[in-house]
């Protein structure tokens, strides 16, 4: 069984949805930057990573592709917005462009991308932005922000993407 507390000893916090999923992998041992791992013990506050998070993190971080079907609490977020912000680390964002799309379908789930992705990059702000953008909302709010300072990874649900593609650019 996974240990339940992280390396500075608080409890993490693990939904009974994950908890059921998870497995022996540590994010400590994962290769990956100490900022996202130093993020993803005291901000996200998990040890472990689920069973989703074990079989495609490795894949992904290794430059390959992959498709994964798992149940909601699973992890999936995690699972390939982790590696988005690793190649991000490891390349030097120019600040002119986009560097990472994440589109969503609703924008509850659009929240919940961005969300956890400010998480992860808790400790490389002000290097790494993100900015979420979906419709019932101010769209000027959105060209401001976005003219403010073009963040790397923008998370979107499409109709209000190709509103500001088509309509704001």
């Amino acid at each position: 069984m996974p240990p339940t507390t992280t390396n500075n000893g608080e409890k993490p916090f693990v939904s009974s949805t994950t908890k059921a999923h998870l497995s022996a992998t540590r994010f400590a041992d994962l290769d990956i930057s100490p900022l996202t791992k130093q993020a993803i013990a005291t901000v996200l506050r998990f040890e472990n990573c689920t069973a989703v998070q074990e079989q495609t993190l490795p894949v992904i971080l290794e430059g390959g592709d992959v498709i994964a079907k798992a149940k909601t609490g699973t992890g999936k977020t995690i699972a390939f917005l982790l590696p988005t912000i690793e190649r991000l680390i490891a390349s030097e964002p120019s600040g002119r462009f986009v560097d990472a799309l994440a589109i969503s379908p609703t924008r509850e789930l659009a929240s919940q991308i961005q969300k956890e992705c400010e998480q992860l990059i808790t400790f490389l702000k002000p290097k790494l932005s993100t900015l979420v953008v979906f419709g019932g909302t101010n769209v000027q709010a959105d060209v401001r922000a976005f003219r403010s300072r073009v963040p790397n990874v923008l998370v979107a649900t499409p109709g209000r993407l190709i509103d500001l593609m088509t309509n704001h650019n």
